[in-house]
């Protein structure tokens, strides 16, 4: 399959997630669960339709642009006011959840992997790392969950600024 067609079925899967958005947001569907099932269901693994021989600036050039549209939403997003007043917890989640996050991610890439060179693993904890973050969001950005914050937990919506390394943590039980 030429690439400009796999780049009109991604363009042609992402209107139609946009079309769909909300009525999926209903089933707690996000858009990572719809593009990674979308993905595995033309790959080898399901279809196999994408036998698509890609050069490396092809690849390049669409990991960029993803790059770019996820860190301008999310930097779009934040609300500078907030994080100017509560700025410890992010801080901490990125200063210390991120670093502990990175190594323990090393660690476990060791046991699925073993034998291949630490470089490798800590390579991959660290591509892994921030991606935990995209799935958590959902949760984060809940309506339902923002009714039950108590004041002293509103720190927890600066982490827009690091939200690379806060939303795919667990937040500690609320008291009412």
């Amino acid at each position: 399959m030429d690439e400009h067609i796999v780049i009109l079925i991604i363009a042609l899967v992402v209107l139609l997630y946009g079309y769909i958005s909300k009525w999926l947001a209903r089933f707690d569907i996000s858009g990572p669960m719809v593009f990674t099932s979308f993905g595995l269901f033309l790959s080898p693994f399901g279809l196999d339709v994408t036998q698509v021989q890609v050069d490396a600036e092809f690849v390049t050039i669409m990991v960029e642009i993803a790059l770019v549209l996820v860190l301008f939403s999310d930097a779009a997003l934040l609300d500078l006011g907030l994080l100017k007043q509560s700025w410890q917890l992010p801080a901490r989640l990125l200063f210390v959840g991120l670093p502990i996050t990175v190594a323990v991610g090393t660690l476990v890439a060791g046991l699925f992997f073993p034998g291949q060179p630490f470089l490798y693993l800590l390579m991959l904890a660290l591509l892994l790392t921030p991606t935990d973050a995209a799935l958590g969001k959902a949760v984060v950005s809940d309506p339902k969950e923002g009714a039950n914050k108590s004041s002293h937990s509103s720190g927890f919506d600066s982490s827009d600024s690091s939200r690379h390394s806060t939303e795919g943590m667990p937040r500690p039980a609320e008291v009412e």
